[in-house]
């Protein structure tokens, strides 16, 4: 068996007040290392809240296991470093070990393209010249794209440059929120291997949220759907419905 890079237990995380409120529920789930797992579901499932919680971006209401395990196999106890809030820790790990795909946007507008791809890279001292080479030559990120702002290119560069980003200071966890969501075959294609098929390769275990039945229909990926289900006038559940 592969060993685990995450491991969560007992873990409920709930928002909202009064006529809406939404609550997340976890018993148990353990993501192996350069295992890729898509998360699907219908929207309003939790899969993007999923993605925020193992990013250490919304923070559980409670969790009895919450457990990060590095290369060097050494465990983190995420679930101790929440209870003590202890954000300097926790943002460490956030920017060393994990890359970030959002459906949409988040890229720095003010820095070029290039800037952008090497940004998460240079805050945690992995800055990597020849790797992120590599990157932007399989994502046909031109050099005339890297001396670019966001704001001039299309929705399909931008989604290259976001995992190029993700990519580039070779994290334990990336985590993509619709990654191919608006993008055309071709760039679909070339985004959908990227994050199934070589991303493993550098020892790196996506986690992705998608609808996409292109990606959905790729060999070897694990699959865990989420359900939501309304447990009162207001409320609304969600939780692993099955995990293959």
């Amino acid at each position: 068996m592969a060993e685990p890079v995450l491991v969560i237990a007992g873990l409920e995380m709930q928002r909202g007040t009064g006529d809406s409120k939404f609550r997340m529920v976890v018993d148990r789930l353990e993501f192996e290392s350069n295992q890729p797992v898509l998360l699907t579901g219908e929207n309003g499932s939790g899969k993007s809240s999923l993605l925020d919680v193992i990013g250490l971006v919304l923070r559980p209401t409670r969790t009895a296991q919450f457990a990060y395990h590095g290369r060097d196999g050494e465990a983190v106890d995420l679930a101790s470093l929440l209870a003590e809030a202890n954000d300097t820790a926790l943002t460490d790990i956030r920017c060393s070990e994990i890359g970030y795909m959002p459906q949409t946007g988040g890229l720095v507008p003010f820095l070029s393209v290039e800037d952008n791809i090497a940004l998460p890279a240079m805050l945690c001292g992995r800055r990597d010249p020849a790797f992120i080479d590599q990157l932007c030559n399989a994502l046909e990120i031109t050099p005339i794209l890297l001396a670019l702002k966001p704001q001039a290119l299309s929705i399909g560069q931008r989604q290259r440059v976001c995992l190029a980003r993700a990519f580039a200071h070779r994290p334990r966890l990336l985590l993509a929120d619709e990654p191919t969501a608006s993008l055309d075959t071709v760039s679909a294609a070339v985004v959908s291997e990227m994050l199934v098929e070589v991303a493993p390769k550098y020892g790196i275990t996506p986690v992705i949220a998608t609808h996409d039945p292109r990606l959905t229909e790729k060999a070897g990926t694990r699959r865990i759907t989420l359900q939501a289900k309304p447990v009162g006038p207001s409320e609304v559940e969600c939780r692993i419905a099955a995990a293959a």
